[in-house]
């Protein structure tokens, strides 16, 4: 069986300037966060995320503990390039965490309550192959938080088509820390080049940034 170290667990590896991403718990569960495209008719997923509420979460083949996001993925590059993206976020049990990450590998992990303070006014440099992508929060059953943040907009990095860095942006830092409230949606997203990313985020943006862990799994 395969566990996640405490050195895993920990968040002194993260380097300076990176935060963390902030995934919601609905009801205390564990949730799945997904980045996805079609590939002839059928749904791909590029990443996927595991965030647990306090009791963490237990697999057959994975320990996660509690209030933590696990970012696994694979051939990120062919969602970068996506003409169909789309995000799912979905309650998961234990029992589905195994064959949901079959083929992803595991990319780091990070705290999921850093509150307010964990997100920084400004831009958050790119460093590898990076896509925006805008998520219009209006009428789709996505709460962003508040009237003014009618986008949430992801920055997605990748090298070797491997994900290395994963941005949220808010026009305003969320009190809580979370970067939307939706325990549970689909929806898709629309692709932004850098200069509409730039342009719509003109003025007081903010950003919470994790990624370029060098932690491994390892067994026990």
């Amino acid at each position: 069986m395969l566990s996640i170290t405490s050195a895993l667990i920990a968040t002194a590896f993260l380097p300076s300037g990176i935060s963390s991403a902030q995934i919601p718990i609905g009801d205390g569960r564990a949730v799945e966060f997904s980045l996805e495209s079609v590939r002839d008719g059928v749904s791909v997923a590029h990443v996927r995320t595991i965030a647990t509420g306090k009791e963490g979460l237990k697999s057959d083949k994975y320990l996660f503990a509690g209030d933590r996001e696990y970012w696994f993925s694979n051939s990120v590059d062919d969602f970068l390039t996506s003409d169909a993206p789309r995000v799912t976020m979905t309650p998961i049990s234990e029992d589905a965490v195994s064959s949901h990450l079959d083929g992803l590998d595991y990319s780091f992990s990070s705290a999921r309550l850093i509150g307010q303070v964990g997100w920084m006014k400004g831009e958050s440099s790119p460093a590898g192959k990076v896509a925006y992508f805008s998520l219009d929060c209006s009428g789709r059953g996505i709460d962003c938080g508040s009237p003014e943040d009618q986008h949430l907009i992801l920055q997605v990095e990748a090298t070797e088509g491997r994900l290395t860095k994963f941005t949220w942006y808010r026009q305003k830092a969320p009190a809580d820390g979370l970067a939307f409230h939706s325990s549970s949606f689909s929806a898709k997203l629309r692709k932004i080049t850098s200069a509409e990313f730039r342009d719509m985020t003109r003025g007081a943006w903010f950003y919470a940034a994790h990624g370029n862990s060098s932690a491994q799994m390892e067994a026990p």
